[in-house]
């Protein structure tokens, strides 16, 4: 995800998932290599809403917390 994309996405929901962690994480569909479909364990990802967006990160309520966090934007996968 970009910041850009971010900004137009403030409300939604959005997964955290480290970039490190992606590759072995994402099975794409051969059929429709365009329309990947993405399989990761709850241990692996951490769901949250976006609040707001800066010039460097995008801010992230997780689950139950009062606060968001600052979250690189790459990181963030968005949840249908």
């Amino acid at each position: 995800m970009t910041l850009d994309e971010a900004r137009a996405l403030v409300g939604r929901k959005v997964a955290y998932v480290a970039r490190q962690t992606r590759p072995s994480l994402i099975e794409w569909d051969a059929e429709h290599p365009s329309q990947g479909t993405m399989f990761f364990t709850p241990a692996e990802v951490e769901a949250g809403v976006i609040t707001s967006v800066n010039d460097h990160y995008v801010f992230v309520r997780y689950g139950a917390e009062w606060q968001s966090k600052a979250t690189s934007p790459e990181d963030l996968v968005l949840v249908p």
